[in-house]
């Protein structure tokens, strides 16, 4: 009777054993398998067949005729919105509504315009520091949910030092990111976000300085070109129905060609990569 209990009970730790080795063995292939998994998801996000880009479509806050475009066009896509307009928060809750990426359009003096604006609504040189930050904080609560900015005209201000440094400063402690229009070819703001380490890309092409058809159509192929020849490209349009439409059709075609957009955040952070890689 001795002998068969011991036997039993080595039965038992046997088939115990037998059993623990069998769970490992099974979840060792799941983690390896959830692993190869996220590997291939991985792969396939880094390396589009074509090139990245990147979209800012400015000037949205001014009325709500185009936020159906938001719904519509489904690549990802900044939304650039002027503060303190009748529409400036209705645009930025649409657009993160429909999942796009906002950003604040601030407004900056320019050498000349034809504009007329209310007091204070540019920001100039000829401001103080504090006056600078005020004016951001109220822009930005204006523009609910802005992770960065890009500027509105600015051919005076962002060719000055000084005030662009008070502005990236200030820009660095709310992390946020900042977008060059590149509207002069003076601009300090390269060289200076670089200094500064602050979150910065550059406007390589403007999409739609000329409102007819034919004319955008071919900024779209500049910017994809660019992107193909370069492997990325950043391209600014403004809030017109004309635009959005063209975009909402490009869009489909360059992502059936393998182009992959990104968000300007994303578009940093790739630039930041291929920058990283270059280092010796």
């Amino acid at each position: 009777m001795h002998n068969k209990r011991a036997l039993d009970q080595r039965h038992l730790q046997a088939a115990f054993i037998t059993m623990v080795a069998a769970i490992t063995v099974i979840s060792m292939i799941v983690l390896t398998k959830t692993a190869y998994q996220r590997s291939a998801v991985k792969t396939k996000k880094i390396k589009p067949a074509k090139g990245y880009i990147a979209i800012i479509i400015d000037d949205w806050g001014y009325n709500a005729n185009v936020l159906s475009f938001l719904r519509t066009i489904k690549i990802p896509f900044a939304v650039a919105v002027l503060p303190k307009l009748p529409y400036s928060k209705a645009s930025a809750q649409a657009a993160a509504k429909n999942g796009k990426e906002i950003m604040l359009h601030l407004p900056l003096e320019p050498h000349k315009t034809l504009d007329h604006y209310p007091k204070d609504y540019l920001l100039a040189a000829s401001m103080s520091d504090q006056k600078i930050r005020t004016l951001i904080d109220e822009n930005l609560l204006s523009v609910p949910m802005a992770t960065g900015v890009n500027n509105h005209m600015g051919s005076k201000a962002t060719e000055t030092k000084s005030l662009m440094e008070t502005i990236f400063r200030y820009l660095k402690k709310k992390d946020l990111f900042f977008v060059d229009s590149y509207v002069t070819e003076r601009s300090a703001c390269s060289a200076l976000a670089k200094k500064m380490s602050l979150p910065f890309v550059k406007r390589d092409v403007f999409l739609d300085n000329a409102m007819d058809r034919s004319a955008i159509e071919r900024q779209f192929n500049q910017l994809s070109s660019l992107a193909q020849t370069r492997g990325y490209a950043i391209g600014i349009g403004h809030a017109h129905t004309l635009t959005l439409q063209i975009l909402r059709e490009q869009s489909k075609i360059l992502t059936e060609k393998g182009f992959h957009f990104l968000t300007v955040k994303e578009m940093i952070e790739h630039q930041q990569t291929l920058s990283d890689h270059d280092r010796p």
